[in-house]
């Protein structure tokens, strides 16, 4: 068998090379073997083939090592073309390619000095090298042929260390064909068996040396990591063995050295001492409660569709949208609370006559023989002495005028430019203007018309290189220059688009357009948002005629026919209809806007009068994207009023478009779909990967779409539900033109949907079948006040399609006022509810407080999130249970009525409260409860204190709550704070907390940040610091100081008021 000498290192691409080119042997794989090769057989370097004894047998050298490889698998090309190709690019690799990668990469491996200057300029050269080969690329997907061959084994190889460590995202993003082609080839089979999996650089930076494999490991199963620089000499990279020894070490680089070991021991100390920890018997640490996953509960009572679901069984312990949603949506439907809306799913010169030459550039060559003109500034000074000449062409007799037109620039190649009106838009312009002849020379196939020989009926890229010829052969040829422009590619066959002329259908929309702009100022038409206005004024005072026609396959066929007389002795005016045939000949069809414009009356009839049209026609509100505010609003707009008299809605809602987390358009090449329905049922990270697989993505976009998979979903995504889901939708729209949709958001809000589930649980245990009037308490009247304004802010938010609005207000009165203040306030009511006639009717009248702000706050929540409240509403009970109605989306929605002096007392309370808080954080009161005095200003407050006490002393987690006033004494050893100018807070610690002990805490933490600051003012003073320290670090620092000497002062009282108190 063949030995195959090559070097273990994982990054000698010349040997990866031949390894690589091995694996396309049709035969046996030579042996890989990663020891020198033995002196007698004299081969200079790795890679080295040993095909059998005898010196001719040894082939050295990794471009002929990988010929004879690659040629026994027949991947150096099908014929001689092919070979010569594989051989320049072979050529490339090595000349081009290899310098420059070896250039910007070494110094990052350490193998030569680091020379900022020199690798900047060479990374520079490389990128040339590479947009060279990108170019080259574009319309291929390998280099040679329709498969791999050495050229790409060879390219590859050599680009692998910039991919690895030198081109970042940025870089690779220019460079996207290269790209694509380089990942492409390192998914081959061949390439993973030798390279595996390359990961690709995301920040280039000096490498972290790692230890290599040892010698005897096969070259094919390396990592893909950096070597060990002071590796032993057998593992060297390249021929020259140069990563392996380098260069001697300077003074400097070893004093760097002794100084980066010096840190590594520190860091393994540390390691060390971690260890050590880890080693600790397991009782001494604390167990770390485990993170409970979001459960699946299924609603498993059979119900017939269209049956009401059960809501007699008990209320699950958690919120699932899969056990809240079945059932509901068939149950609605039979009941007519509803009808849902069901939709299906489908450069030349040219001579002018004397002796003077006129020269153009061009990008499309063989367009030439369509010009009808030369066109130059009419203030270009080159060329007034042509003002009404002629040219002439060079390959006919046609004589072009010399046209002076403001298109022109000046400054662009020879500033004069052939016009092809027929087959270029801005000429098909220029024509218009000058009067020109359109000279079309081209059909449909794209072969050349109406053009002199021998150029006719040539295809258009082969006349490209005969007229090109033909131009050199004559003399009238001049040069090529690089010229940077977008070229039209069609999406679907990828082939470049040509513009041809064809006769079209035209709709004049100047009047129409004015009336849908007057409109709009006038007050008939609203658009919501109002920042979507300055767009359809554009487009309604800018706008130009509509092409209406379109060389489709399918659609409405223009409605435009002949009408002709079959009788010759017929005089013109004087026809019989019995004499007319009429018949369509267009094959045309309409513009889907055309079609979609005049949607709003058409399903009604029109243009026959019916019924429907009087009663349905005009409707009220149009709900859209804004991305097709003119493409359709503007034309249903424009149609309605041209065609019915009428505007088909007075107000129109634009909502945004949706784009991922990140701000992206939503792509599938990207892997960032999000499907809402696995948003709402949840899905796996495979079955987003199996998707994939029943699209039409290319294999290449499906891994990089896994990739962008992997990276937004790695867990796959959770299941959210509808009710989340919708609120997300509503709360997003307030981001303006775009919603980057976060699924982690969604997310929080199927928490917020357990919330609401765990309260209304909490108000079934209280809540009993006697509903009893009663007084009701300070905090009652709070939170009553509080739904009431939630009432008022979704009112409003509904009139203005304040939809973010609306989801922050429900959000914050359900969750911050509900869920956080009032169940917690009243938690010691309910738990001595039968203590006495008093407690009882007061727990009673807790109960009517709570069931009001359940059922009103459902119904404020029912037309965002109907699953979950539709759940709930059913398991409430009923204050008129004959009266009650049947489902919460047939309940009226609730109206209010504020009062403004109760949310002002709870205001305060509530700012008593989070200062105790404060307090309490601050002494690290975390389960320990103390007393607490509030000093208040005037009696009024003292009442109010005492009022709101047993709420303040709840929600503080205080052991008492004490009003007292200015001339009433504290017992000593409290914490003061202000909580406004009408209350100071004092917190009893002493005989709560170990006083020396928390001093002695604060004197270290004192210490601590003296010597913080210390550090931080002297480096704020030195010299030179405003000069070299740029503008954002100095005011990060002066920030920190601020921040540093904000703590020292509380620390320093925090020590003083411990010290009063030993």
């Amino acid at each position: 068998m063949a030995s195959l000498y090559v070097s273990p290192h994982p990054d000698d691409f010349r040997s990866l090379q031949a390894l690589i080119a091995a694996q396309y042997c049709s035969s046996s794989c030579p042996l890989a073997v990663t020891v020198q090769p033995p002196a007698s057989l004299h081969a200079p370097s790795r890679p080295t083939l040993v095909l059998g004894p005898g010196e001719d047998c040894v082939l050295s050298g990794s471009s002929a090592v990988s010929w004879y490889l690659a040629s026994q698998g027949d991947v150096v090309g099908r014929d001689d073309r092919q070979r010569s190709q594989v051989w320049q690019w072979l050529s490339f690799a090595d000349n081009e390619v290899t310098p420059v990668s070896c250039a910007v990469v070494f110094p990052l491996l350490g193998v030569i000095a680091r020379d900022k200057k020199v690798q900047q300029s060479s990374r520079m050269e490389l990128l040339r090298v590479l947009k060279i080969l990108d170019r080259a690329l574009e319309p291929r997907t390998f280099l040679v042929g329709e498969g791999v061959t050495l050229a790409d084994i060879c390219v590859a190889a050599a680009l692998l260390l910039p991919y690895k460590y030198a081109l970042e995202p940025a870089d690779r993003k220019v460079l996207n064909n290269v790209t694509r082609w380089f990942v492409t080839c390192i998914n081959q089979p061949q390439f993973l068996q030798v390279l595996g999996k390359v990961s690709l650089c995301e920040k280039m930076g000096p490498v972290t040396a790692k230890t290599n494999a040892p010698a005897e490991t096969s070259a094919a199963v390396v990592c893909n990591q950096a070597a060990n620089a002071n590796a032993a000499p057998n593992t060297a990279i390249g021929a020259n063995d140069a990563i392996a020894n380098g260069p001697p070490k300077t003074e400097a680089q070893l004093k760097k050295e002794a100084k980066k070991k010096e840190k590594m021991d520190k860091f393994q100390q540390k390691k060390d001492m971690e260890e050590k920890k880890k080693q600790k018997p397991a009782a001494e640490k604390k167990a770390k409660p485990e993170k409970k996953e979001i459960g699946v509960i299924a609603y498993n009572i059979p119900t017939p569709a269209g049956e009401k679901k059960d809501v007699t069984s008990p209320l699950p312990d958690a919120y699932s949208p899969q056990y809240v949603e079945a059932a509901w949506y068939s149950w609605w439907e039979k009941q007519g609370f509803f009808k849902p809306e069901y939709g299906v799913r489908w450069l030349t010169s040219a001579e002018p006559a004397g002796h003077e030459e006129v020269v153009v550039a061009t990008t499309r060559i063989e367009t030439m023989l369509g010009d009808s003109a030369v066109a130059v500034h009419p203030k270009d000074p080159r060329y007034q002495h042509l003002q009404g000449k002629m040219v002439l062409h060079p390959f006919c007799d046609r004589k072009m005028p010399v046209v002076f037109d403001d298109f022109v620039d000046m400054n662009f190649g020879t500033g004069a430019v052939k016009i092809t009106p027929a087959h270029d838009h801005n000429d098909y312009e220029v024509g218009e203007r000058h009067k020109l002849e359109f000279i079309n020379i081209l059909d449909e196939n794209g072969l050349l018309i109406n053009v002199p020989a021998p150029f006719l009926g040539m295809k258009r890229f082969d006349a490209r290189k005969a007229v090109l010829q033909a131009l050199k052969d004559r003399g009238q040829f001049k040069e090529i220059k690089d010229h940077a422009m977008v070229v039209p590619v069609c999406s679907r066959s990828k082939d470049i688009v040509e513009p041809l002329m064809k006769p079209q259908w035209y709709v004049s929309c100047a009047e129409m357009g004015k009336d849908a702009a007057d409109a709009v100022r006038g007050g008939q038409l609203k658009i919501i948002p109002d920042h979507h206005l300055k767009t359809w004024f554009n487009w309604m005072d800018n706008i130009r005629d509509w092409c209406i026609s379109r060389q489709l396959w399918w659609g409405h066929r223009i409605p435009a026919y002949f009408v002709t007389v079959n009788d010759p002795s017929v005089k013109p005016g004087q026809v019989s209809t019995s004499l007319l045939r009429i018949q369509n000949s267009y094959e045309d069809v309409l513009d889907t806007w055309f079609s979609s414009g005049i949607f709003p009356f058409s399903i009604f009839g029109w243009p026959n009068e019916t019924q429907d049209l009087n009663v349905f026609y005009p409707g009220t509100l149009l709900e859209t994207g804004h991305d097709i505010l003119f493409f359709w609003v503007a034309r249903m707009v424009m149609m309605g009023l041209k065609l019915t008299g009428k505007l088909p809605f007075k107000e129109v809602y634009l909502h945004a478009v949706v784009r991922d987390a990140h701000g992206r358009k939503m792509s599938k090449s990207l892997g960032n779909v999000i499907d809402p329905l696995d948003v709402i049922t949840g899905i796996s990270l495979q079955g987003l990967h199996d998707q994939l697989k029943d699209s039409n993505l290319d294999p290449l976009e499906v891994e990089k779409a896994k990739n962008g998979q992997k990276s937004d979903y790695p867990s796959g995504i959770p299941e959210c539900g509808t009710d989340a889901l919708r609120f997300a939708l509503c709360a997003y729209t307030g981001q303006g033109r775009d919603i980057n949709l976060d699924v982690n958001r969604i997310l929080g809000y199927r928490h917020f949907c357990n919330k609401l589930w765990n309260a209304v649980k909490f108000a079934m245990k209280t809540l009993g079948d006697n509903f009893l009037s009663g007084e009701e308490s300070a905090v009652d009247r709070w939170i009553l006040s509080r739904l009431a304004a939630a009432v008022a802010l979704c009112s409003a938010g509904f009139q203005a399609y304040d939809f973010p609005g609306i989801t922050t207000a429900i959000y914050s009165f359900w969750l911050y006022e509900l869920c956080d203040v009032y169940l917690e306030s009243v938690k010691p009511v309910f738990s001595v509810a039968e203590a006495d006639d008093t407690a009882q009717r007061r727990a009673l009248v807790c109960r009517q407080t709570l069931y009001t702000c359940l059922e009103v706050g459902l119904r404020l929540l029912a037309p965002i999130m109907p699953f979950v409240t539709e759940e709930l509403f059913q398991r409430l009970p009923r204050r008129l249970a004959l009266d009650s109605p049947a489902s919460i989306a047939v309940t009226p929605y609730p109206e209010t009525d504020e009062s403004d002096e109760v949310d002002r007392q709870m205001e305060f309370v509530m700012t008593v409260v989070k200062t105790i808080r404060s307090l309490r954080a601050d002494y690290n009161l975390t389960k320990t409860r103390a007393d607490c005095y509030l000093q208040c200003i005037d009696p009024a407050t003292v009442s109010l204190v005492q009022k709101y006490s047993l709420q303040i002393q709840t929600l503080s987690y205080s052991q008492t709550v004490n009003a007292v006033t200015p001339d009433q004494a504290v017992p000593e050893g409290c914490a003061v704070a202000i909580a406004s100018d009408r209350c100071t807070i004092n917190l009893v610690l002493k005989g709560v907390i170990d006083v020396e002990k928390e001093v002695a805490k604060l004197t270290t933490k004192k210490g601590e940040l003296e010597k913080q600051m210390e550090k931080l003012r002297e480096k704020m003073t030195k010299n030179d610091y405003k000069e070299k320290v740029p503008v954002k670090v100095q005011e990060q620092d002066a920030e920190k100081l601020r921040q540093s000497q904000t703590e020292l002062e509380k620390v320093t009282e925090a020590i003083d008021n411990f010290k009063k108190m030993m």
